[in-house]
Order: structure tokens, then sequence, then C-alpha cells
């Protein structure tokens, strides 16, 4: 794309732009959606982010104690909850101990569980069930959405209730599921390309950042979970 001198890139998630900020610094890039971007290293910060990257942030940890809630809410019995974290995602690294609060509240305990491989995920459930859980938030990450149908199986098998991200998950088999559906966030964002390309925006000026907000994007979604 560099070689063909193209107006614009768009990536539709982190893996992508970072590829896409390795082969240019010039060629403005439009993120599909993303998650915590300065963690991640996509940019400095949102106020003053530098480079040639612009897009739609989504921060999903922010939701992880709200996530609990419903599930606790969809659930009443549950006590210990395994928490499935990707370990490639850096947003993931507090997980879960920035929702202490709310745990303590709703008088549940945590199991973090993670697995960075599709091969990993039979082992992480039956790490899940051997640490006593009868409860699973699922965390969102490009690995984790993209083989959500094997994980959610996996947790159906070993009789899981899960919550999880938006509507995708819920499509796939999750219980609950509350947050941002990627396809109407990249929607969004293609309009960020039509913009660039219509304005002329050169190619060495930082362009804005956008954050998905609840008022826009948050939803819940509710699927009744088949018995095995």
């Amino acid at each position: 794309m560099v070689r063909l001198k193209v107006d614009v890139i768009f990536a539709p998630s982190a893996p992508a732009t970072q590829a896409a900020q390795q082969a240019t610094t010039t060629i403005p890039i439009v993120v599909g959606v993303a998650v915590d971007l300065v963690a991640q290293g996509l940019v400095e910060s949102l106020a003053q982010p530098g480079g040639n990257l612009t897009g739609l942030e989504l921060r999903d940890v922010e939701l992880l104690g709200k996530r609990l809630e419903l599930l606790k809410e969809a659930v009443p019995t549950i006590s210990r909850v395994a928490v499935l974290v990707d370990p490639a995602e850096r947003s993931h690294d507090h997980v879960p101990s920035n929702i202490a609060v709310e745990t303590r509240a709703l008088g549940v305990q945590l199991l973090r569980v993670e697995a960075n491989t599709p091969e990993a995920f039979a082992g992480a459930v039956a790490a899940m069930v051997q640490g006593g859980a009868d409860a699973l938030l699922m965390m969102d990450s490009t690995l984790l959405a993209r083989h959500r149908q094997q994980l959610l199986a996996l947790a159906r098998q070993h009789r899981l209730p899960t919550i999880a991200g938006g509507r995708h998950f819920a499509e796939a088999g999750s219980l609950v599921a509350y947050g941002a559906y990627p396809r109407d966030l990249c929607q969004r964002s293609a309009g960020l390309v039509e913009w660039i390309r219509s304005s002329k925006v050169p190619r060495r000026r930082s362009c804005p950042w956008s954050r998905a907000t609840s008022s826009t994007w948050w939803s819940i979604w509710r699927q009744l979970r088949h018995s095995a």
C-alpha cells in the first residue's frame, strides 16, 4: 500500500495498526477500533497523540465492574468468577485487580486465567473449573473475539455462565454481553477515511482521536444459554 502511494490506510484492529505504523509514518492511518491506545503504545496520549493515526478508542477495561454486576444479576448464586485475559494485551495487565471495589461489593471472588493461543483455551477453561469458578467473565481482544465460538463452546461444556463484550459474543452463545459491536465502530471509523480524503489532511499532521461513549453505543444483549 505504501508503494502504491495511497491517500489513507484503514486498519481494522490493533495488530493491523501496528503493522501499518511500521510501514509508514506519513500516510494517515485510520484505526477501525483499538483498546486502550496509550497502554498498547499506539499513541503517546489522546490529548497529544502525535504521529499519523486517528480512529476510535474503546476502553473495554472500564466496563468490567458493570459486566460483573450484570453477571451477578443474571446468576445470583455465583461466588467465584474466572476472568479470562489475553496476556499479550497490555490493557489486561491489571485485570482483575482494577475492579477490587466492585468485587467486594458484590461478594464474589475473581480468578485470573490467561490464554494467548487457541491451543491454550481448553487448558484455561479446565483451570477455571479446577479453581472452583462457577462463572466466566471474558475480556475482549483480537484473539479472544476471533475464537469466541470455541471459547464459549468450552464454557457451555463446563456449564459456566459467561459475560463478555458486545453483540458478537451474545450471538456466539454468551449468556450476557455488554459492550460495543466492533462492526458498528468500524463503520464510524470508516467515515474518518472520507473526512481525511476530502479535507486534504497534511500527511504529517496529528489527527484527532475519538473515544466511543456510552450514550451512543453501549447496549446489553441477552441470549438464553442452552444446557449441554
